[in-house]
């Protein structure tokens, strides 16, 4: 992966890494508010946020 911080078309910092996922998961399981809905990568629960 590269990452590229810019500002007005100025590049400020870039980072390059390799990066592997292993196993991806959608968890979907009862809870109080009805249904929760987070993934897990490699096993670690991790909260996105955004729509589409």
């Amino acid at each position: 992966m590269k990452f590229s911080l810019n500002k007005d078309s100025e590049s400020l910092s870039d980072e390059e890494m390799k990066l592997g996922l292993r196993t991806i998961e959608l968890v979907q399981e009862k809870d109080a508010g009805g249904k929760s809905f987070y993934f897990k990568v490699n096993g670690n629960p991790l909260y996105i946020k955004g729509t589409n």
